[in-house]
């Protein structure tokens, strides 16, 4: 392997180490300002609200969701990276908080997408149907989709 090959491999694989800290050493959270009523219908798509609707976590780090984290990283920092500069962390972890959001809104405009979740129920479909609701999975109205959109991005260190 050429000094060339082996520079982009070990820039490969800090790019890989940096995107798998979002899930070790840091955290990332939507913040709705002034939306309790997108927090409260967020907590209970993604928790499930007994006794009929089970949780669907469409906030899950799935392996295609850290696969765009790190292609995000790449993109912004990569060449810079291949140049000799190591970027922080907050910024790297900034990124790729932006990159989940982007991919949790396409989750809304997909039922869930790559998050694979539970189905709607055939009498809650039946419902939405009646009523002239959006038919995908936690959007009814698109006001919770719309909060997410509009969502600030917030990394911290947590260890």
């Amino acid at each position: 392997m050429s000094s060339t090959e082996e520079q982009i491999e070990a820039v490969r694989k800090r790019l890989r180490e940096m995107a798998a800290e979002l899930s070790k050493t840091w955290t990332m959270q939507l913040t709705f300002a002034g939306q309790v009523e997108a927090e409260r219908k967020l907590t209970w798509l993604l928790n499930g609200r007994a006794p009929h609707q089970p949780p669907r976590p469409m906030m899950r780090l799935t392996q295609y969701a850290r696969d765009r984290i790190y292609v995000a990283i790449r993109d912004r920092f990569g060449e810079a990276m291949l140049a000799g500069s190591t970027p922080s962390m907050l910024p790297v972890m900034t990124v790729a908080g932006n990159e989940l959001r982007r991919l949790y809104i396409e989750r809304w405009e997909r039922s869930g997408g790559d998050a694979n979740v539970a189905r709607l129920s055939d009498s809650w479909l039946a419902e939405k149907r009646r009523r002239g609701l959006d038919l995908r999975i936690g959007r009814a109205t698109g006001e919770l989709a719309r909060a997410i959109a509009k969502s600030r991005v917030i990394v911290k260190r947590s260890k």
